[in-house]
C-alpha cells in the first residue's frame, strides 16, 4: 500500500471533511472515523481532501451549481471510483425519511442503463445526506448536445438512446419506482454510446420549491440560475401544481395543513416520467426545450401549465402528433408506457412514417368504435 492510501496522520493540525467543508483540529483532538460537529466554512474541499471518515479521497468536483455538488472520489477501502453527491440540509424531516426509504427501493434496481446507487451516509454534524453510486465514464446528454451542431443529436441516435432510457424508466415503473427527474443532465453517454440514467429523485430540492438561498454557503450565492431554469423546464404539468402551490407558502410560517394541502397537489405517475422523457426527445430534436424561452421559475410553470407544445417545424405531422400527446397536460391523455412512446415517436420519424402512424392511429379509432 502506497503512502497517498494510507491513513497516514501527519503531526501538524489536521483536516477531515464533515460537510463540503472543512473543519481543521488539533492532532491531541483526533479521533479515528469521528465526524466533527463544528464545520468551518472557510474554504471549500479541493483535490485530495478526504470525505466521510476520511474514506473517499476528493480526485476532483465533477459538478457544481448552486444546489448541489458532485465529487469524483476515490473509495479508501475498494479502491474503486465513486461518485458522492450531498443532499442539502434545507429538508423537513418527513422528506429526509423520504429519501431512505426511496433510496432503498432504487439500490433494488439492475438494469444496464440505470446507475448501479451503493450506499446513503449520513452526516449529523450537517444534517445532510451523502448519496454514493458508481462513477460512469461518459458525458451527459446536456453536455453532448451542447456540443453537437445547432444543440440537436441526429434523429437515429436519438431514437437509439431514448429507446434505452425508456426501457429503463418502465423497469423502474413496473417495480413502483419513479425517477421524477428525468432530464438531459440526469442521463450519461457512457464512453461505448449507452444512456444510463442517473440522479433518481435526489437531482434536486424535493421541497418543490424555489430553494431557500439562506441554507446555501456564501460561495454559491453569486451563482447564475440558468442551470436551475433548464431543470424546471423538465418537470410535468402536475408537478408544477404541486412545486407552484408550495412556492405560495412561507415554509417557515405555514400552519402543518396548509403544507399538506399544497403537498398534495399534482400526484405523479409514471406518466410524469413519460412527459420528462417527452421534453429531452424535444430538446434532442429542436435543440431546445418546449418552453426553453420563458425565464424565471413562474413564467416557466405557467406556460407547462397553461400554453400549447409548440411544433417543430423540421419534423412531420405524425412526429409532432406523437410528441404532443406524451406531452398532454393530464396525465391519463399520454401514452401508456415510456417504451410505447419512444415506439410510436421511431415509427413517426422513418421515412414513410407519417402514413404508417396513421394507419396505427386509424385501427385505434375503429376499435373504440
Amino acid at each position: 500500500m502506497t503512502e497517498s492510501n494510507s491513513y497516514h496522520i501527519p503531526d501538524q493540525d489536521k483536516t477531515i471533511i464533515a460537510s463540503g467543508y472543512h473543519k481543521n483540529f488539533r492532532q491531541d483532538e483526533y479521533a479515528f472515523g469521528e465526524i466533527i460537529s463544528d464545520i468551518d466554512y472557510g474554504r471549500r474541499i479541493r483535490e485530495g481532501d478526504r470525505l466521510l471518515n476520511v474514506r473517499y479521497i476528493v480526485e476532483s468536483i465533477l459538478h457544481e451549481n448552486c444546489d448541489v455538488i458532485l465529487y469524483k472520489c476515490r473509495d479508501f477501502f475498494t479502491d474503486s471510483i465513486v461518485v458522492i453527491k450531498a443532499i442539502g440540509p434545507w429538508l423537513r424531516e418527513n422528506e429526509k425519511e423520504g429519501i431512505i426509504k426511496h433510496f432503498g427501493d432504487i439500490r433494488n434496481l439492475v438494469h444496464p442503463n440505470i446507475a448501479t446507487f451503493l450506499t446513503l451516509e449520513k452526516n449529523d454534524a450537517a444534517h445532510e445526506y451523502f448519496l454514493i453510486r458508481e462513477y460512469i465514464e461518459g458525458e451527459d446528454l446536456e453536455s453532448l448536445l451542447r456540443h453537437s451542431e445547432n444543440e440537436r443529436l441526429p434523429i437515429p441516435e436519438t431514437v437509439r438512446l431514448l429507446r434505452q432510457v425508456a426501457e429503463a424508466l418502465d423497469y423502474a415503473h413496473d417495480r413502483g419506482v419513479l425517477h421524477r427527474a428525468v432530464r438531459c443532465s440526469n442521463i450519461i453517454v457512457t464512453s461505448n454510446g449507452d444512456a444510463k440514467l442517473i440522479d433518481f429523485l435526489f437531482g434536486e430540492n424535493e421541497l418543490g420549491t424555489q430553494p431557500d438561498q439562506s441554507t446555501y454557503p456564501p460561495c454559491f450565492k453569486e451563482k447564475d440560475h440558468d442551470e436551475m431554469n433548464r431543470k424546471w423546464e423538465y418537470k410535468s404539468p402536475e408537478q408544477w401544481d404541486r412545486m407552484l402551490a408550495l412556492s405560495d407558502l412561507d415554509i417557515f410560517e405555514c400552519t402543518d395543513e396548509e403544507w399538506t394541502a399544497a403537498d398534495a397537489k399534482g400526484k405523479t405517475t409514471p406518466a410524469t416520467d413519460e412527459y420528462s422523457l417527452a421534453v429531452v426527445a424535444y430538446r434532442c430534436l429542436a435543440g431546445h426545450t418546449p418552453f426553453g424561452n420563458a425565464q424565471g421559475f413562474r413564467e416557466i410553470g405557467k406556460k407547462t401549465l397553461n400554453d400549447a407544445i409548440p411544433r417543430i417545424k423540421s419534423l412531420s405531422r405524425a412526429s409532432n402528433a406523437v410528441l404532443a400527446k406524451a406531452l398532454s397536460k393530464k396525465p391519463e391523455d399520454r401514452y401508456a408506457s415510456c417504451q410505447e412512446f419512444m415506439e410510436n415517436l421511431e415509427t413517426a420519424l422513418k421515412p414513410g412514417g407519417l402514413s404508417r402512424w396513421w394507419q396505427n392511429a386509424r385501427r385505434m379509432m375503429s376499435f373504440f368504435g
